[in-house]
């Protein structure tokens, strides 16, 4: 059976299968950086490790590039040491190291993630600090903590140990794709108590909202397709309009950054409206809904239950004890939802396609007398972000709500000029012989931080082909991976 010793280009698969050998999910990284503290110490190279244990590790020019007319110009290469460490079974994954197997084209682990975001760009830079033979300008190598749990490694970093101002971010998952911009993020939580709740009477409607496509709330936003919270919010306000309405429960959704597919609402409902009219009224807003998403989301579907007062009792009992919001929060809950944004808010003028700022209402959660809405908002411009912020903040005062943000990360702007973007470019249609494609998304980078921490930077982020990265299902490209070496490589040579 083949191994990563095996493979070419043999310095990058010896690193990996190094960083593979120590456990490194996020949080449970201090080995790892002690590694890479060892690492330059036997290369020579001199390094820091700061408190948040980000590695930077600096090397000269080599001979041939400190010969050249912009080699005193250094070029940061900068990647994240941790990794989405899950498995299939209950195995200690701060433990045990990944497995690495081969099959085909394609590495993949034994029952775990393989952490080639970011190992296989970590192992890129160590390859390109132990080589003699590489032609390069000055490097500052910058491997970073805790990427994939809020960017914290790069959100701690000084910017002061950096003196370059062009970067190549490997952290991309594929190759032939040039990212020149992100989409700067921030978490925004809306919670409103309403204190008193009555005991639960009258029939109760339960609707369950399912099928819906989801997807991430960045790289999916764009296709404008059913998010399961926001229908609940408008089944919600659909019943408040055609009856006495009050609230038992509502929830949806599992991660800000995910879009939910998933959502459902109980309520009491009184009044003189029958049984069959009450379905009948809601049955034509389900309708609209689905044939509005059935390109979208055609597996969506909506599912609806009346039920007596005499089995309210059935129905109702895991939810909040058979307690219910009166009829004029129930109100203002459904017309906060109705006034609160929710999708695409505005596309780019620079990147045709590109969505510039958005929010996904991502989870929905109720206890007791207390509803929390948690929303991922989005935009590659810092202006936008924070009037977005502000137009959540007015409408939920306005309800009576109190509205939180954190997990701020800044986004990435888009430049229309850039030498180091077009040096990128040049290389790889003199190998490929075709033009790469070059595009920004909207999902967050570590380059946000980088582009506000360091004026001027001029950056970029790539990286060979990867398939279900954060999964068991991982799988790195061995032969994308040597293409993207040697396409790098010609990169540093270019850019002497």
């Amino acid at each position: 059976m083949a191994t990563l010793s095996d493979l070419q280009p043999a310095i990058v698969f010896k690193y990996f299968q190094e960083l593979c050998n120590i456990p490194h999910g996020s949080g449970n990284i201090r080995a790892i950086s002690d590694y890479l503290c060892s690492f330059a110490e036997e290369q020579g190279l001199r390094f820091v490790q700061d408190e948040a244990g980000n590695v930077i590790i600096y090397k000269p020019a080599s001979v041939a590039g400190s010969e050249a007319g912009d080699s005193k110009e250094p070029l940061i290469l900068q990647a994240h040491m941790d990794m989405v460490a899950v498995s299939v079974d209950d195995r200690d994954m701060t433990a045990v190291p990944i497995v690495p197997l081969i099959d085909g084209d394609h590495i993949y682990a034994d029952g775990t993630s393989l952490g080639g975001d970011d190992g296989v760009g970590v192992a890129y830079i160590m390859a390109i600090l132990a080589s003699d033979d590489l032609v390069h300008p000055p490097i500052e190598a910058v491997i970073t903590t805790d990427e994939e749990t809020g960017m914290d490694g790069a959100r701690a970093l000084d910017p002061a140990l950096l003196s370059g101002r062009r970067m190549i971010n490997l952290d991309s998952e594929e190759e032939g794709h040039i990212l020149a911009g992100c989409a700067g993020g921030v978490r925004v939580y809306i919670s409103h108590d309403f204190g008193n709740v009555e005991p639960a009477s009258g029939r109760v409607i339960r609707m369950d909202i399912y099928g819906c496509a989801g997807g991430h709330s960045g790289n999916e936003i764009h296709k404008r397709g059913a998010n399961a919270n926001v229908i609940a919010g408008v089944l919600l306000g659909k019943l408040c309009s055609v009856c006495d309405t009050r609230l038992i429960y509502i929830s949806g959704g599992e991660v800000d950054n995910a879009i939910p597919k998933v959502a459902y609402l109980i309520a009491a409902v009184n009044g003189d409206i029958t049984n069959e009219d009450l379905s009948l009224e809601i049955s034509k807003t389900m309708d609209e809904i689905i044939s509005r998403y059935s390109g979208s989301d055609p597996g969506m579907r909506i599912d609806m239950n009346i039920i007596n007062s005499n089995g309210l009792h059935n129905a109702a009992e895991t939810f909040n004890d058979r307690c219910m919001l009166s009829s004029a929060a129930t109100r203002e809950i459904a017309d906060m939802f109705n006034d609160l944004p929710n999708g695409v808010i505005a596309m780019s003028p620079d990147v045709e396609g590109l969505v510039e700022t958005s929010l996904n209402l991502g989870v929905i959660t109720f206890e007791e007398t207390k509803i929390k809405l948690q929303y991922s908002v989005r935009s590659s411009i810092e202006d936008d972000k924070a009037a977005l912020i502000g137009r959540l903040r007015d409408i939920a005062e306005k309800a009576g709500a109190v509205t939180e943000v954190n997990g701020d990360y800044p986004g990435w702007k888009y430049r229309k000029d850039s030498k180091l973007r077009d040096c990128l470019e040049k290389v790889y249609r003199d190998m490929y012989g075709k033009e790469a494609v070059t595009e920004a998304i909207h999902a967050g980078l570590e380059c946000g931080f980088f582009s506000k921490a360091l004026p001027g930077l001029d950056c970029v982020s790539i990286g060979p082909d990867m398939q279900d990265i954060h999964t068991t299902s991982e799988r790195l490209s061995i032969s994308s991976t040597a293409r993207s070496w040697d396409y790098l490589c010609r990169v540093l040579a270019e850019l002497c």
